[in-house]
């Protein structure tokens, strides 16, 4: 039997913006000293191949040396004494039908590797959003870190009494019957990983954040999924500058010129 950890492991869907995908890359790019990248293979999401980018690359218009090649789905995982999560990487999405066992196949590694938590980071069109809905406010900080108009919604397998939104962690189950809340998120995935790990008798919390975004540059956004998952660190608590402090050189350079050109 493997033995159970305390990490938590951060899951991104492919949802609008690529706003979970760029909340991991932070992580990624500033921690990647610290971290081992995990390619995993599956027939559940679409092939993809490319070569690796930091944001700092993204944001810079060029490409730097050639990095290595990424496959659809990665793990990145750190071995080090007090490491609090681990971090898997989408580069393409769940192809359709495949959900079922695309979750399944999450749920094995997760148990395999005895994760306590797991937190699926999501995005949701503020176009089709009407905001009515509660919402779970970050934690606090310095008001430039994080604009007060991310707000951060929430759902848990265990806190919140199955498929029920509340205010946060604290609130009892069933507090809200938001059909319209309920009726557009958490969607079909988000239901399936907490109903597949409660059906396998697992001990985990099953977490799932979503910001409203308009497509576009949503780095507060990505901020607000990282602080409000209580994983990043200085990266989810500072404009990038803090955050780029931990990383390479072209990533600080390239965060630099992104808090230059969009803050």
């Amino acid at each position: 039997m493997v033995a159970r950890t305390d990490k938590t492991l951060v899951v991104p869907l492919v949802a609008m913006g690529s706003v979970p995908q760029y909340a991991v890359q932070l992580v990624i790019d500033a921690r990647r000293e610290q971290l081992h990248k995990q390619p995993i293979d599956s027939l559940y999401v679409y092939p993809f191949a490319g070569r690796e980018m930091s944001v700092a690359e993204v944001v810079g218009g060029r490409a730097a040396s050639a990095g290595e090649m990424v496959s659809p789905w990665e793990l990145y995982y750190s071995d080090e004494d007090g490491a609090d999560a681990d971090y898997m990487q989408m580069h393409s999405p769940v192809i359709p039908g495949c959900e079922s066992l695309y979750v399944k196949q999450l749920v094995q590694l997760v148990r395999q590797r005895g994760y306590a938590r797991v937190v699926l980071l999501d995005a949701l069109d503020k176009g089709l959003w009407h905001g009515d809905s509660p919402v779970a406010p970050t934690p606090p900080g310095p008001e430039s870190e994080v604009p007060p108009d991310v707000p951060v919604l929430r759902w848990g397998n265990r806190t919140l009494g199955g498929m029920k939104l509340a205010v946060d962690d604290e609130t009892p189950a069933g507090q809200t019957d938001d059909a319209d809340a309920s009726a557009v998120w958490p969607g079909p995935l988000v239901r399936l990983v907490g109903e597949q790990v409660d059906a396998a008798g697992e001990d985990v919390a099953v977490e799932a954040l979503a910001v409203p975004v308009y497509d576009g540059w949503n780095a507060p956004a990505a901020r607000a999924l990282l602080r409000a998952a209580r994983v990043g660190g200085p990266l989810a608590a500072a404009g990038g500058e803090t955050a780029a402090a931990e990383g390479p050189a072209s990533d600080r350079d390239g965060l630099a010129r992104l808090e230059g050109v969009y803050n």
